[in-house]
């Protein structure tokens, strides 16, 4: 009976025992599986097969064991590993283009290179850059306009950087142009008097300088040359030179308005005797120069008149030798009707008219006055008829080229009517 008793009582714990073992079995798989998942969540498992190296054994590493009652236990899944993505290739910060307004770089652009240098003149205050950047860079700093020291030179930075959308880190380079302003120099260049010589040897920091020209000298022809060639110069007192002291200026001025005067004290020497006498014979050389200018004038046109009258003379006596002896006394025969013809008109005018008393007279005279008034009638016809025919005449005669002997006699009996016109 107390065996039996210990038979069950032993059973029963085994069998409480053995449940127990499998309760813990299945809350150690559930926690494995929880831890599983949990690692697959959080990262990727990788697995990499390692080859043995030759000459080395090979180490084999133990899992530690699970107790399980079940002879096959589920297996764990295995997760296939994903490819690695391959990087893009990394841009570097580079400038395209650097340049400068109005400007030339002393050195060629190259981008690689990251040092320039540039000159300007004096007068320049303010310069602009423009630079541009490679694709998938931009220009972080130093575009734009920038102020310049007088007599100093200027260092400008100009960074470059990649776009973030590229690149997180966003790299940067810089480029550097150092920029040299001279100090403004308003000076000349050269000062020469054309003709003449200063006293002082020409030096850009000396600005006064002396000379002396003789009494004939009224006039200087000074050229002055700027330093800089967009200065310009001013010359002023050349002209007009007084016995005595005179003072030239030459006055240099930049485009920024600083200007720098060199004055020049020319000193003209007052008239010798010598140049006094022969100035004197000049002139006298000159008036008599212009009284014999004169003379031949007065003699020309003196030579000139007599020709003309000659000229008019000639042709004179040429038209009144023209006509031939008989037309000669055709024209004197009309002329003479027409005298006789006007006297006889004029004497019946101054006729008194009688008194009414004496009818008969009076229509006489009524009748003669009527006949007067016909006969002049018909001599004013024929003195026009008779003018018309001398016209006419004179124009055939105009017509018949005289020989140079015919023109030779005309003139001489022409010369023998004159005298025996004065005689």
């Amino acid at each position: 009976m107390f065996s039996n008793h210990l038979k069950y009582d032993i059973l029963n714990k085994t069998y409480n025992r053995m449940k127990r073992m499998i309760e813990m079995k299945k809350v150690c798989e559930k926690l494995l599986i929880l831890v599983m998942l949990l690692g697959m969540m959080v990262s990727p498992i990788y697995v990499y097969a390692e080859e043995p190296s030759e000459g080395t054994g090979s180490e084999e590493t133990e899992e530690p064991a699970t107790p399980t009652d079940d002879p096959s236990p589920t297996p764990t899944p295995t997760q296939t590993p994903e490819p690695t993505p391959t990087p893009e290739p990394k841009i570097e910060p580079r400038l395209a283009s650097l340049t400068v307004e109005d400007f030339n770089l002393n050195e060629a652009f190259d981008a690689e290179k990251t040092n320039y240098t540039l000159t300007v003149p004096a007068s320049t205050s303010k310069i602009t850059i423009t630079a541009t950047a490679i694709d998938g860079c931009t220009v972080f700093s130093g575009n734009g306009s920038h102020d310049l020291a007088e007599g100093k030179t200027t260092t400008l930075k100009i960074v470059v950087k990649v776009k973030k959308g590229i690149d997180p880190e966003q790299p940067t380079q810089t480029y550097t142009l150092a920029v040299t302003r001279p100090t403004e120099s308003v000076a000349l260049r050269s000062l020469m008097v054309s003709g003449h010589s200063l006293n002082e040897t020409f030096s850009q920091t000396n600005y006064t300088y002396t000379m002396t020209v003789p009494y004939d000298t009224t006039s200087l022809n000074i050229s002055a040359v700027a330093e800089n060639d967009t200065d310009t110069v001013e010359i002023d007192g050349a002209d007009n030179l007084e016995v005595g002291e005179n003072e030239v200026t030459i006055t240099v001025r930049s485009e920024s308005g600083k200007e720098a005067t060199y004055q020049i004290l020319v000193t003209r020497e007052e008239e010798s005797e010598e140049e006094n006498q022969t100035s004197n014979m000049t002139s006298n050389l000159v008036v008599d120069e212009k009284s014999e200018n004169s003379l031949v004038k007065y003699i020309l046109i003196t030579v000139g008149c007599v020709v003309l009258i000659a000229i008019a003379a000639v042709g004179i006596i040429f038209y009144m030798k023209s006509a031939s002896p008989e037309k000669k006394k055709e024209k004197e025969a009309r002329k003479k009707a027409k005298k006789e013809a006007k006297e006889a008109a004029t004497k019946k005018e101054e006729k008194v008219e009688e008194p009414l008393e004496k009818k008969e007279e009076s229509s006489e005279k009524q009748a003669a006055e009527q006949l007067s008034k016909e006969t002049s009638v018909e001599n004013d016809s024929s003195t026009k008829q008779d003018d018309t025919i001398d016209v006419l005449d004179d124009i055939e005669d105009t017509k018949e080229a005289p020989t140079v002997k015919d023109v030779k006699d005309d003139i001489l009996e022409g010369m023998d009517d004159i005298f025996d016109d004065k005689d």
